[in-house]
């Protein structure tokens, strides 16, 4: 699966699109998500779960933000779905927008989908945007509620089906003039996706009872990516435990489908002195066993995901990982309670 893309298309329609006296033109957005179709098996799990990867490219809710200087906002939009149309008709989905009267000269555009998943819709209103601006060059989210419990990410697959996935890109200093050509932009999910398959090696069934992770966790990210480390300061990581009680039985040499799990991107591992937080411990009706590190790496870039493969063994648990592009792996089952 290729990355998501949104084509910012600059240019002349069907109607005249230039104003003389104002110097401004109106600008036409084709936002286009590109994949290949999605496959949803009919087996026991996807009648027992929700499909997550389904979800995973769906726009609920697309804000599209222009800036023509330094704190200055001239266009600050938000549209709910029943706003625009997804046309399918080309074989792969977009919608098309127009933004009106945009002056002649450079323009930056920023686009924002899905921000229901997080604190709402009034999150970045040109106000929010100009207040937070006042103490950084950056717009970053953070959780409103200090509490992880009550925070938006973390989330697990069958959570993602009615907002979606929050995603971002932009196009800076872009010229503004008549017969532009196409500005490209990428729009990527702003999260990481997890994906842990549990294969039991043991020789008898088991159930799986509680998945542990360590404190990587965090609570905020830049909105828009910041080169590899989409980290801002300040963030706060903490430890989460998912119950995976309605995880079918695991039969002997058998295997769990992939179970997903979206978190914002995280830099937790910032000490090569202190054990790394990235770990993973697992209840089964047979055995608990502890927390483990599962990888070597710092952090874990957006629109990337982590393969864990968890081996359970008469001797412990065996756990190997990858990482990847998002769109490199197989299409997940999502099974967390």
């Amino acid at each position: 699966m290729t990355a998501l893309t949104a084509l910012i298309l600059l240019g002349s329609c069907s109607e005249k699109l230039v104003d003389e006296e104002s110097g401004s033109t109106d600008v036409l957005f084709r936002i286009g998500l590109s994949g290949r179709d999605i496959s949803v098996e009919d087996g026991p799990w996807t009648r027992a779960y929700v499909d997550a990867s389904q979800f995973e490219k769906e726009l609920h809710t697309l804000r599209v933000i222009v800036s023509t200087g330094p704190k200055t906002i001239i266009y600050n939009e938000i549209l709910s779905e029943s706003e625009f149309t997804v046309n399918t008709q080309s074989g792969q989905p977009d919608v098309v927008l127009k933004i009106p009267n945009i002056p002649y000269g450079r323009a930056s555009f920023y686009v924002i989908a899905n921000e229901k998943s997080l604190w709402g819709e009034e999150y970045y209103t040109t106000d929010n945007i100009l207040a937070a601006l006042e103490n950084s060059t950056k717009i970053v989210y953070t959780e409103p509620d200090a509490e992880p419990a009550n925070w938006h990410f973390p989330r697990t697959g069958r959570n993602i089906e009615q907002d979606g996935l929050p995603m971002s890109g932009s196009a800076v200093n872009v010229d503004i003039a008549r017969d532009m050509g196409p500005v490209e932009v990428d729009l990527e999910r702003s999260v990481v996706k997890l994906s842990l398959t549990v294969k039991n090696s043991v020789g008898s069934p088991i159930t799986l009872g509680k998945v542990s992770f360590g404190q990587f966790f965090g609570n905020s990210f830049n909105m828009f990516r910041e080169y590899n480390l989409d980290v801002p300061d300040g963030i706060v990581y903490a430890p989460f435990e998912f119950n995976a009680g309605n995880v079918d039985v695991i039969p002997a040499n058998g295997s769990t489908q992939p179970l997903s799990l979206y978190l914002y991107p995280t830099h937790a591992y910032t000490s090569p002195n202190e054990q790394s937080p990235y770990t993973l411990g697992i209840e089964t009706s047979v055995r608990t066993y502890p927390p483990q590190v599962f990888t070597s790496e710092s952090y874990f870039i957006r629109n990337h995901q982590v393969n864990i493969n968890a081996n359970i063994t008469t001797t412990g648990l065996d756990v190997k990982f990858e990482v990847g592009p998002w769109e490199s792996w197989t299409v997940d089952v999502p099974s967390f309670d």
